[in-house]
């Protein structure tokens, strides 16, 4: 992140590379997306709009409005269930490298 950071380039390519989308729609998702990126300090607090921690907000509520969407297209045959999105929720693994971080 530090690196795209410092060369925007790097990520633009990235998007037009793995995502097959022209340079400019990757720009342009580039310019919008990029400065939103959670810190993980964000994602580990259950009262962010970004938190992985918090099992009915943040991102688990997101995925859980994606996931009915999904349902509703057809893409997939059921939404998510709270329990399925609570039990995959995990924050152990951010919360030690934050600690380790801080020493």
């Amino acid at each position: 992140m530090d690196m795209i950071a410092k060369n925007p380039q790097l990520g633009i390519d990235a998007l037009v590379k793995n995502l097959g989308v022209t340079k400019e729609v990757a720009k342009a998702a580039f310019d919008r997306e990029f400065p939103r990126i959670p810190t993980l300090e964000q994602q580990v607090d259950p009262k962010s709009p970004y938190s992985m921690t918090a099992s009915r907000a943040g991102l688990a509520r997101k995925l859980k409005i994606a996931s009915e969407a999904l349902a509703t297209a057809g893409s997939i045959p059921a939404p998510l269930t709270d329990k399925a999105i609570e039990d995959a929720i995990d924050p152990t693994h951010i919360q030690r490298f934050l600690k380790e971080r801080a020493k």
